[in-house]
């Protein structure tokens, strides 16, 4: 197992980029870079940044953007999305379970 270490930056309280993540045997690493932009829609870190914004403004980032289809378990469901930053704001935490790459699970929490 091998960890790569993440560049943080904090704003209002909350991480924007993970510190730290363990691969184990992942066949691509698409967090090569600290400063790798993802999308809200399919991280944690995403969803818990996203979490103090109304519906409203939620529905209007879903339409915005192009959501692609990461690996199998990617949400591309507008609808289902939104069902799922609500939950991130009821739970106060996010866990994502191999939406943005196949054998990575992630848990974010706003500290």
């Amino acid at each position: 197992m091998r960890s790569i270490a993440h560049a943080a930056r904090w704003r209002r309280g909350c991480i924007c980029r993970p510190l730290i993540r363990d691969v184990h045997r992942v066949g691509v690493d698409r967090h090569r870079h600290a400063a790798t932009r993802l999308p809200a829609c399919c991280t944690a870190s995403g969803r818990v940044l996203m979490m103090h914004r109304t519906d409203a403004q939620i529905r209007q980032y879903l339409e915005s953007i192009d959501i692609k289809q990461f690996s199998a378990k990617t949400i591309t469901d507008r609808a289902q999305i939104l069902s799922q930053f609500q939950q991130t704001r009821n739970e106060r935490h996010s866990v994502i379970d191999e939406e943005y790459e196949i054998r990575l699970r992630s848990i974010a929490v706003r500290l």
